[in-house]
């Protein structure tokens, strides 16, 4: 049976993660600061000479530092969970066997602009977030092993139950009728605000796991297949639960849009993942029945 470690087994992507396999068949080896079987919560690290203690064949790097809004103060944090500690993890994954390292990085990352972001495009870190994860990136990439390492780019992730992102904060805003402020590309010239390309949950753990197992590109963009804007989300959304969103047009234009080219993402998966549009009908769907109960 293939085993395969999550490290940050107890975050958003990680649970799901962990699910995921295991509803396949898929042995899973799940650690997290929760319950002192993962990283450190007040060193963001292992301990010195952390050993997985069993065979592994992959392993997931899914473990995110609370402190990432709380910086500069806590960056040292930041940088142990993102930079450091993937070093510590990788190491032990070697010497317990494993084939495949995947360590999920973000969409941030690069250089912003307007137009379609490609996995060889340039990167900068603007702010601590990305400057930690570029570190990890780095790093990883300095480390000479025979693991099979793929850094996962990811853009916008989303599904039911979550909380304090992008898009389950601007649901939250339609429904409490809470102005949502859209940021035009050009100065007045109203556009729907930032454009992304969010990617269902769902899909991103069959994409995660199947890394994890079989190994893939060095780098990888994960995001959707649908561009929507600001203004999309939120009238979708608005649409789906019979509600008006509270649209507001800001005063400056954005710097940015974060789309993620995902020419690579659709060789590697050699199939259509969901639009945005089925995904939010999805959440709108659970939403209801959480209602109802």
């Amino acid at each position: 049976m293939t085993t395969v470690a999550v490290v940050g087994a107890n975050g958003y992507i990680g649970k799901h993660v962990v699910a995921h396999m295991r509803a396949i068949g898929i042995r899973v080896l799940a650690m997290s600061s929760r319950d002192g079987s993962g990283l450190d919560p007040h060193t963001g690290l292992l301990p010195p000479g952390f050993e997985f203690g069993e065979c592994v064949d992959g392993v997931i790097y899914a473990a995110q530092s609370p402190q990432y809004r709380n910086v500069p103060a806590a960056a040292w944090h930041l940088l142990a969970v993102n930079s450091a500690a993937p070093l510590q993890v990788a190491m032990a994954a070697e010497k317990a066997g494993a084939r495949n390292f995947v360590y999920l990085s973000t969409g941030n990352v690069y250089n912003p602009g307007f137009e379609p972001l490609r996995e060889s495009g340039e990167v900068l870190g603007t702010h601590w977030y990305p400057f930690s994860k570029i570190q990890g990136e780095q790093a990883l990439k300095f480390l000479k092993s025979n693991l099979r390492t793929t850094v996962v780019r990811v853009f916008a992730v989303y599904g039911p139950d979550q909380t304090e992102k992008l898009i389950p904060n601007l649901i939250e805003s339609v429904e409490a009728g809470r102005p949502i402020v859209l940021a035009p590309r050009t100065q007045g010239i109203s556009d729907g605000g930032l454009r992304i390309n969010p990617c269902y949950i769902d899909d991103a753990v069959d994409v995660l796991s199947s890394l994890a197992c079989s190994g893939g590109p060095e780098i990888l963009n994960l995001a959707g297949p649908q561009i929507v804007s600001i203004k999309e989300i939120a009238s979708m959304w608005a649409q789906l639960r019979g509600i008006e969103p509270v649209l507001a047009d800001a005063a400056a234009p954005r710097a940015m849009d974060l789309i993620a080219d995902t020419t690579l993402l659709d060789a590697h998966t050699g199939k259509s993942l969901q639009s945005f549009a089925q995904g939010l009908a999805q959440m709108a769907a659970k939403r209801s029945v959480s209602f109802v109960a």
